[in-house]
């Protein structure tokens, strides 16, 4: 629950999407994160992953990348303060559970923004230079091989 400890003069309200979080990775930092992932050698998909890493041609070493979606849609928070030297946004956080507002004293709240209640349909283009595989090369890490 967010609490905004002072009454704002407004309140702006709007959606953020969900990110993805792309970063090159090397051959040497795959190996051993899926070796702290498997230490004794047990787990048989670990020790497949590792193989396909090490079967890596040299001219795609460069080519992996590690994909992490950041969050989820979030509702981002903003109080609002006006006096005459103009407008100050003060950064509330996100809101996953009601705002607590404080009233005026006849009850009124501060403007605030409306926004639907599902964010709206990305429309973000997919960029050509982060051209990656469907799937992953090595599932457990997240990482993907990069294509052309």
């Amino acid at each position: 629950m967010l609490l905004c400890p002072e009454r704002p003069d407004a309140i702006a309200l709007s959606w953020i999407k969900a990110r993805k979080s792309i970063r090159k990775v090397t051959v040497e930092w795959c190996e051993k994160k899926l070796v702290q992932l498997d230490p004794l050698g047990g787990d048989t998909g670990i020790q497949y992953q590792r193989q396909l890493l090490a079967g890596l041609h040299r001219s795609q070493h460069d080519d992996l990348r590690q994909v992490q979606v950041q969050s989820r849609p979030n509702l981002q928070v903003a109080e609002i303060f006006r006096t005459r030297e103009g407008e100050t946004y003060r950064q509330v956080g996100y809101a996953a559970m009601p705002v607590l507002v404080r009233g005026d004293a006849s009850g009124r709240l501060p403007e605030f923004t409306r926004v639907d209640h599902e964010p709206p349909q990305s429309r973000r283009r997919q960029r050509r230079d982060l051209a990656l595989s469907k799937e992953p090369l090595l599932p457990a890490l997240r990482v993907f091989l990069r294509e052309g």
